[in-house]
């Protein structure tokens, strides 16, 4: 919803329509993580539970920069989360430019308090 409104958001009867979202729980070294993955923006997102990670893609570079999601956790993240992410190391320089996670792969930035994240 782009004009600030968001009766977008609502069904035919005015009520709150549900993103769409799955849910799963690992169990990893005797303890489970779960996992939401939900449609829509950061901003929108409420997780069940004190949410102690966000799993965010992005291209090799990860640069967050030029989308309005990125763009909005960048925001969000203040003042912590665009420095440790400028702060990963390059991995190797390509043509379209440095790349700090390959494709597949996963880096973790933190553990930080991140703004409103």
């Amino acid at each position: 919803d782009t004009d600030g409104d968001d009766d977008d958001d609502e069904d035919d009867n005015g009520k709150k329509k549900k993103q769409a979202s799955s849910s799963f729980v690992v169990h990893l070294d005797d303890r489970d993580c779960s996992f939401e993955v939900s449609c829509g923006t950061l901003a929108d997102f409420e997780h069940p539970a004190e949410a102690i990670g966000i799993v965010c893609w992005t291209n090799e570079s990860c640069d967050l920069e030029g989308n309005q999601t990125g763009e909005q956790l960048l925001e969000y993240g203040k003042p912590g989360l665009e420095e440790d992410i400028d702060a990963l190391p390059i991995t190797m320089e390509t043509p379209w430019g440095p790349v700090k996670c390959g494709t597949g792969n996963a880096v973790i930035v933190g553990p930080e308090k991140y703004g409103m994240l």
